[in-house]
Order: structure tokens, then C-alpha cells, then sequence
């Protein structure tokens, strides 16, 4: 299990390389309190070439067993809903 995930790092990936981050959220190789903070900064994502796979990477984690994880993923989910709502 790979730990030297941090916060700032999913962060700077949303930003600059998306695909990256959606790779290592499916591969669900971290603990839960990391894979949630992947799952809530890939939410942030706008550009609109990655939003199908982060909806369904991010559905995916809605049936994780930890609690934590999904609810980061409803946390992605909700940002993602609320970037179109701003977009439309």
C-alpha cells in the first residue's frame, strides 16, 4: 500500500494532470482517509474530457466499505454537480 499520498498532492493533481488522479483513486491503494481526499479534490476536475470516468470512478467508491471514502466520493460528486450548475 503506497502512503506517501498527501492532501497538496491531490490538489496539485486535480489541477494539472486529472488523469493521474482518477488512475490512482481506481486503484484504491491507500487508506481511506487519503483515498477521500482523492475522491473530494477529483470533484473539483472541470475540464470536461475526464467527467464521465470521474462520475463513474466516483460511483465506484460509493460502495467502498469504509464510511469515510464514501462520503468523499458524495463530496466529488456534489462539486461536480456544482460546477454545472455555475457552468449552466
Amino acid at each position: 500500500m503506497k502512503t506517501n499520498y498527501c492532501e497538496n498532492y491531490f490538489k496539485e493533481l486535480s489541477a494539472n494532470d486529472p488523469q493521474r488522479l482518477i488512475d490512482i483513486i481506481k486503484l484504491k491503494d491507500m487508506p481511506p482517509h487519503l483515498l477521500t481526499y482523492a475522491a473530494e479534490y477529483v470533484g473539483w476536475v472541470s475540464d470536461p474530457k475526464y467527467q464521465s470516468e470521474i462520475i463513474l470512478t466516483l460511483s465506484d467508491l460509493l460502495n467502498h466499505e469504509s464510511k469515510v471514502v464514501r462520503e468523499g466520493a458524495m463530496i466529488g460528486l456534489d462539486c461536480i454537480m456544482m460546477n454545472y450548475k455555475l457552468k449552466n
